[in-house]
């Protein structure tokens, strides 16, 4: 497979922050006094907060909500971390010419944050913004590709929940599936990576 274009999602492919969205959340249900369980929300990770808010009968106190979220998240920050063998893998896709893109549901200062602590440099990361629909949808992924200057074809989209493989496929861009991440997918539709090194079957290594 030669592609010229990786497009990531951040949680769950690169970023292991499960425990950091847990205290993130009981922040949450401390506020504002809700019993939903944490299970319940992360089961809808990937799709933009405020609609998962709405998912979770909280859009009335979305604003809150994500206030309480962001700052517990920020003050844990120390609690995330890479998965093993990210780092080195985006070396190597750097080192081979490819494109490195995010595309992710997290908000933009705390995704750039983390992001520059990674040892390459990502020709767009696409964030949560006004006027582009959030995962399922696929205008992220088709802004990352335009960016770069790549075609859908050229392109593939490693991600970890339902709502990347939907962008992915109504955006044209092929889809592989983290199987270390927090979801499932329909694997029949679908490249599984069984770990982080397996990112590196995506390119051509004659790729200049």
């Amino acid at each position: 497979m030669s592609k010229k274009l990786v497009i990531f999602d951040l949680d769950g492919v690169l970023l292991d922050s499960r425990l950091n969205m847990q205290l993130s959340w009981q922040a949450v249900q401390n506020g504002l006094g809700t019993t939903i369980p944490f299970e319940k929300y992360f089961s809808e990770i990937g799709k933009p907060f405020a609609d998962i808010m709405d998912i979770l009968g909280l859009a009335a106190h979305a604003r809150e909500a994500e206030k309480l979220y962001m700052t517990t998240s920020m003050k844990n920050n120390h609690l995330l971390h890479w998965f093993a063998g990210v780092e080195s893998v985006l070396t190597g896709l750097n080192d081979l010419n490819i494109k490195l893109a995010i595309a992710t549901s997290k908000d933009r200062q705390r995704t750039v944050r983390l992001v520059e602590q990674l040892p390459v440099s990502f020709v767009t990361i696409q964030t949560p913004t006004q006027g582009l629909r959030g995962k399922p949808a696929p205008d992220h992924l088709l802004v990352a590709c335009a960016q770069a200057n790549v075609d859908l074809d050229d392109a593939v989209f490693v991600g970890d929940m339902p709502v990347d493989q939907v962008a992915a496929q109504r955006a044209h861009v092929e889809f592989a599936f983290a199987a270390w991440g927090y979801g499932e997918v329909d694997r029949s539709t679908a490249i599984v990576l069984n770990a982080p090194i397996d990112i590196l079957q995506l390119v051509d290594r004659e790729v200049s």
